[in-house]
């Protein structure tokens, strides 16, 4: 066999797209024509995809056979052989897993077949309000508790007011950073429910004092405010100050220059230096230290992260990936297309990569393989 046909073939091989016929005729050439550069040429395809296919066990017993015969018969190159009967047992076998071996041996281990990657499990860190942000200075559980803080099975991050058990007499103020490819729950003292978006961070009291409820918002968060018509709801952000008695809305800060406040229920009062607006359930204010203004929106996908899920909006293959690597334990991702497909839509975040790669390759045509805690994105 030419080299330019067994390059063909075993390009088709290693991802998936060999015809019956074609299968018969590489396993013909692997089985009974084998030379060095046959055996280099598998070697290199092996090393760039590293893969296995499913073959029958009754076919993968004939052709293992078959190379021992084989073996038997040609001593002079019986360690080339060695290696290629170990590459042939990979060929036709539904488990993953090289073998290992040593000059006349082949020790055959047998691996998972199938790999999944999981979202990261990050935590948010906490901090005293003034200490050095750093990982030395983050809280741990035993100093959380101290201060009547502690996260639940969940993650959740619950503040409990009360006096006792060492939670201190004065309030202290805390700062909660959420990480990279991270939300993080909180349930403040008073009851309101937090939620803060990856890479924001907010500073609250262990417990509420005074005339009003302060928290000071970096980034983003969404806010389920407890009722108390006695003691308001204020979020700091930016240039811009919220207020309100009870209600449920979203602050963003992400921008350096604007901050952006959305109302889901209920109303607040958006604030700067020189001009306050009311906001009614649908209204999104814009703003920061010299303007604010309002705008009717539409809520349906604002919230998709905070829900789990992935927001696409016209995104390309590389914009979609880079996403995946955010959220999960990606080890690498190689996209073998040139593929000018765009993607929009909202996709649920699962634990499970597979369940959100099964629903794109739905939409598109192109397909995905894990191999090694890495993705290789590749044509139908």
């Amino acid at each position: 066999m030419k080299n330019v046909r067994l390059a063909y073939l075993l390009g088709k091989f290693f991802t998936d797209r060999l015809s019956v016929e074609e299968e018969q005729e590489l396993q013909e050439h692997m089985t009974n024509d084998l030379d060095a550069e046959s055996e280099a040429m598998f070697a290199q395809y092996y090393e760039q995809y590293k893969k296995t296919i499913p073959f029958p066990r009754p076919q993968k017993d004939a052709v293992w056979k078959g190379i021992q015969q084989q073996i038997g018969r040609k001593e002079r190159i019986w360690p080339s052989l060695i290696r290629i009967a170990a590459a042939i047992l990979l060929f036709f076998t539904a488990l993953a897993g090289w073998y290992l071996y040593f000059k006349t041996t082949i020790n055959q281990e047998e691996l998972y077949a199938e790999e999944n990657i999981l979202l990261k499990n990050n935590r948010a860190s906490v901090y005293l309000k003034g200490a050095d942000q750093d990982s030395a200075s983050a809280m741990n559980d035993v100093a959380l508790a101290e201060y009547g803080v502690q996260m639940d099975s969940s993650g959740t991050l619950l503040f409990h007011d009360q006096a006792s058990s060492g939670v201190p007499s004065k309030p202290s103020n805390l700062v909660i950073k959420s990480n990279h490819a991270q939300i993080q729950a909180l349930v403040l003292a008073d009851g309101t429910k937090v939620w803060l978006n990856s890479n924001s961070s907010i500073v609250v009291p262990t417990r509420f004092s005074g005339i009003r409820r302060n928290v000071v918002l970096t980034g983003e968060a969404y806010f389920e405010v407890a009722k108390n018509p006695l003691k308001p709801f204020q979020v700091k952000a930016g240039a811009l100050l919220t207020e309100v008695l009870g209600t449920h809305f979203s602050v963003n800060s992400s921008n350096s220059e604007d901050a952006t406040v959305t109302l889901m229920e209920g109303k607040v009062k958006v604030s700067n230096a020189r001009k306050s607006l009311l906001l009614a359930p649908g209204q999104q204010a814009v703003g920061g230290a010299k303007a604010i203004d309002k705008f009717d929106v539409d809520l349906l996908d604002l919230l998709s992260w905070k829900e789990g899920y992935f927001k696409f909006d016209n995104a390309s293959i590389t914009e979609i990936m880079n996403q995946i690597k955010d959220w999960y334990d990606v080890k690498y991702v190689q996209i073998e297309v040139n593929n000018t497909e765009r993607f929009s839509g909202t996709y649920k975040r699962t634990n499970q990569l597979t369940d959100l790669l099964k629903n794109l390759e739905e939409v598109s045509s192109i397909t995905f393989k894990i191999k090694e805690g890495g993705i290789h994105v590749l044509n139908k």
